[in-house]
């Protein structure tokens, strides 16, 4: 049955005459999929957004601020704290230390002179204060002293 008869026939070992047929494809090979993913691309992505009839792209950055917005709105502190972090990362608002009489964080508007806040902070308490002493009257002030 074998055409060497060193070699013996068996599992593995198939006849000569049969290990090699004319006209058989070799089995297709599965090829690898990249793994190389543009992470940039895809994160700066325009969003395409519907309300009603109208639809609209935006950057997936702004949904996301959007949709935090909402949910802070509706009372989630998650939401809230997520908010108040990009509040303070793009320079919104900062954080103010307060004294151990109070367990609460207060955050400072950026244009707010620290060493007013710190003041009002010492005599009035937590925000809000008295009107004359709120920080959305120092736009007035500032017209003031510009007319003077």
């Amino acid at each position: 049955m074998a055409d060497d008869p060193e070699k013996p026939v068996g599992y593995g070992n198939p006849p000569k005459h049969s290990q090699f047929r004319k006209g058989c494809p070799q089995p297709k090979r599965r090829t690898k999929a990249s793994g190389a993913i543009d992470v940039y691309a895809l994160i700066n992505a325009p969003v395409t957004v519907g309300e009603g009839n109208a639809a609209y792209k935006m950057h997936p950055h702004e949904l996301a601020l959007r949709k935090l917005a909402s949910d802070a709105i509706k009372g989630n502190m998650r939401a809230i704290e997520l908010l108040i972090n990009e509040f303070i990362r793009y320079d919104i608002i900062t954080a103010q230390v307060t004294g151990a009489e109070w367990r609460v964080r207060i955050y400072r508007p950026i244009d707010y002179d620290p060493d007013k806040w710190d003041q009002n902070l010492k005599l009035y308490g937590p925000p809000p204060w008295p009107l004359e002493h709120d920080g959305l009257c120092r736009i007035q002030e500032l017209r003031d002293a510009a007319r003077g």
